[in-house]
């Protein structure tokens, strides 16, 4: 999984990085993105950021390097998209890499991943996934949920309405399934 921060950021805050790295295996993010949620985690001594930075040491993210075909392509979309450095380095990277799929939450980076043939997810959906490969329960989900609110993270009210929909939709096809 090729990621943007925020989603890194939120997720180490909430306990839930560890859950992640392991249903992902390994997740890639640029040397901006690096830079935003460890070098300058680090320099505000920021807990996410030291167990970013041990995730990092561990090989469970890694940072790559844009070639210099895709880093003219980051700065295109900055340019035309008006994106900052971080989320248009992640699309890059999804293109140098050939990889469908990006972790971002930014509305417009995420519709910019999508002109470019990209699926973005965001932490929402993440908290979704582990739930429907059982690496959460129900309450962990609505504690986590309500962690990530109280952390600042912004979720409008319409995304939020569409997540607990589509996580009851999931628990019903969970239920049905045990049945």
């Amino acid at each position: 999984m090729i990621s943007n921060a925020s989603p890194l950021i939120v997720l180490a805050k909430v306990e839930l990085i560890q859950k992640i790295v392991k249903m992902y295996k390994t997740i890639v993010v640029s040397s901006k993105v690096a830079e935003e949620i460890i070098i300058e985690g680090l320099r505000i001594n920021r807990q996410d950021a030291v167990l970013l930075n041990a995730l990092k040491k561990e090989g469970k993210i890694q940072v790559t390097s844009l070639d210099k075909k895709h880093e003219g392509l980051s700065e295109r979309i900055i340019k035309e998209y008006n994106l900052d450095q971080g989320e248009a380095e992640t699309i890059s990277l999804a293109m140098q890499l050939k990889n469908k799929e990006v972790l971002m939450d930014e509305l417009l980076g995420r519709n910019v991943a999508k002109l470019f043939g990209l699926r973005a997810k965001g932490t929402l959906r993440v908290v979704l996934d582990l739930y429907k490969e059982n690496q959460m329960n129900e309450k962990e989900v609505r504690t986590k949920v309500e962690e990530i609110i109280g952390k600042q993270f912004r979720l409008d009210a319409e995304i939020l309405a569409k997540f607990w929909e589509m996580f009851e939709m999931i628990k019903i096809r969970k239920e049905g399934e045990q049945r």
